[in-house]
């Protein structure tokens, strides 16, 4: 925080030094008027030694107000001096034995409390500076230090290295509670603040002497941390950090799980407060996706950072130029091989033409709001081709769609749904949305809401990934869901290791016990397929009976069967 106290200036010294020997001038003149008999006169106004005594008077008056006023840190010196002329004021009445000095002296009285009615307003004024300086540089909520006082900070650290002053390297630490919006819809942003002034509270209370902290905004904190030791070292700092804070959390509302993302810059000697801002950003950003939520920048992520805007571009070309295109890949009987439906699996091409990995575009598209956009290209165009193959017929042919979690979360997730079926004509029976695990738990009761209205309307809705997320009963219970669906992750070595055979027996035999059907996806082999058939799985998907298909295809499939 600004300090709003003004040095002494070389320059103020000089003025208080320069009023100072012109006062005692002219105390020392005005005392010299007293003692002598002057007669005369001056354009044809009668002078005399009593007028000019009055003249210094009002000179020496002025001088101590405008100093006082004018000049900074003059208090003392202006208050000494208007005492001073008080008890010369005062000497010349006891002297005198008449009345004749009374004025001045009620005059130098005047100036005392003249002077202490501007002392007074300057008191009020400073208040008033030191709460506007506090409300400047202080977080309302938490009573931290905010944005702007943390870039002060930086400020001055990075100015008293290029000074030359021993400033050791620093580290800038980013922290974000990822899903606190879903809190604050949950719970109420009541209740949410009174978490994050919990939080700041613990926060405060273990960092240590080497950390300042600062609120950022919303549920997201910066902390510089000095003497830092190593990579390793933040890394554990922030991951006791993480602890805490749902620590925290959870004994303010139990039923709520946040997970919090750290993003760590280094300042170094080619960077300032605005480079170390960003580069912390950017780490922080990537976080998500990085183990333990702990993310170090790197200059790689810079480049990152610059494919995907150019993957963006491409999105938002092949949305205005609609060359997205989707693919359906089929699902089956796990024993009887029957045809169960088709997942719809969104694919873009380029300006060029040539297909671009989805594996590039969607990662990117979920990190802005394009990955609604896509959401709604695919979802129309898929029920639009896929209508003709299950409108007016007695079929329970499934049409699989995938739902982002930005789009499920968006506050025109169910109208975007229920228009487009509506506009479309397609038979909500045959539809299924899919869902990941990790969207339910950013915003449990949100989400679930969401979903009970459309599955109340007719369509299905699949746990996509299930097991690799924060599974448990208490939530699953509560969940309007009609299918698991097995992350292709633990089918994978399921052939050769007991524990993935019985974790995916312990899936299946949970969904069954709650009345869902299970499906496997990604299985390309024989020895899969034979262990998920042994252990009851429902269906499965994956290139072992039918890679993703072009429309025509998957017509043709459904016409032979």
């Amino acid at each position: 925080m600004k300090n709003l106290q003004k040095k002494t200036s070389v320059k103020d010294i000089t003025i208080q030094i320069v009023i100072f020997v012109a006062e005692i001038i002219l105390f020392a003149s005005q005392l010299y008027c007293t003692r002598i008999n002057l007669h005369g006169e001056i354009f044809g106004m009668a002078i005399t030694a009593s007028g000019i005594n009055g003249i210094i008077s009002q000179v020496i008056i002025l001088l101590i107000i405008w100093m006082y006023v004018f000049v900074p840190n003059s208090k003392k010196l202006s208050f000494a001096l208007a005492i001073f002329y008080w008890l010369n004021a005062l000497m010349g009445l006891v002297a005198s034995h008449s009345l004749m000095p009374l004025p001045g002296f009620v005059i130098a009285v005047g100036l005392l409390m003249i002077l202490g009615i501007i002392s007074g307003y300057k008191t009020r004024v400073r208040k008033d500076e030191v709460d506007l300086e506090h409300m400047a540089y202080t977080d309302y909520l938490t009573d931290l230090p905010n944005r702007r006082a943390l870039l002060q900070e930086l400020d001055r650290l990075f100015a008293e290295r290029k000074a030359g002053k021993n400033i050791e390297d620093f580290a800038l630490v980013r922290m974000e509670i990822e899903n606190f919006k879903s809190i604050n819809d949950m719970l109420g942003h009541d209740k949410g603040d009174n978490i994050l002034q919990q939080l700041s509270k613990a926060l405060m209370q273990n960092k240590n002497e080497n950390c300042y902290l600062a609120r950022m905004d919303g549920a997201e904190f910066a902390m510089i941390v000095h003497n830092y030791g190593s990579k390793e070292a933040i890394g554990l700092e922030m991951e006791k950090i993480a602890v805490l804070m749902q620590n925290v959390i959870s004994l303010t509302e139990k039923k709520v799980f946040a997970k919090a993302d750290f993003g760590v810059a280094f300042s170094d000697d080619e960077c300032d407060t605005v480079a170390l801002m960003s580069r912390s950003d950017i780490a922080m950003s990537h976080s998500r996706s990085s183990a333990g939520h702990v993310c170090f920048f790197n200059r790689e992520m810079i480049e990152s950072l610059r494919r995907e805007a150019e993957v963006n571009a491409m999105i938002r070309e092949a949305l205005k130029n609609n060359t997205f295109f989707v693919m359906y890949q089929p699902q089956f009987d796990t024993k009887t091989k029957k045809l169960r439906g088709f997942e719809a699996l969104a694919r873009m091409r380029d300006k060029n033409g040539v297909i671009v990995s989805p594996g590039l575009f969607i990662p990117a598209a979920e990190k802005s709001d394009l990955i609604i956009d896509i959401d709604r290209w695919i979802f129309r165009n898929a029920l639009e081709a896929f209508k003709p193959l299950v409108k007016n017929k007695d079929t329970d042919m499934t049409l699989s769609v995938n739902m982002s979690g930005m789009h499920i979360s968006s506050d025109s997730f169910v109208d975007d749904i229920n228009r487009i079926v509506e506009q479309v004509g397609f038979p909500r029976k045959n539809l299924e949305l899919e869902v990941t695990e990790s969207v339910l738990i950013d915003s449990l009761d949100d989400v679930t809401s969401k979903l009970l209205e459309l599955r109340k309307g007719g369509i299905r809705i699949a746990l996509d990934d299930f097991g690799t997320g924060y599974s448990s009963l208490s939530y699953l219970k509560s969940l309007p869901i009609d299918l698991l669906k097995i992350d292709k992750a633990f089918v994978d070595n399921i052939a050769h290791r007991g524990e993935e055979v019985d974790f995916i027996n312990a899936i299946i035999s949970l969904g069954h016990i709650m009345h869902f059907s299970v499906i496997s996806e990604g299985v390309e082999k024989d020895d899969q397929l034979e262990i998920l058939k042994q252990l009851d799985c429902d269906y499965i998907q994956g290139f072992i009976w039918g890679k993703p298909l072009a429309f025509d295809d998957a017509k043709s499939i459904i016409e032979y069967r």
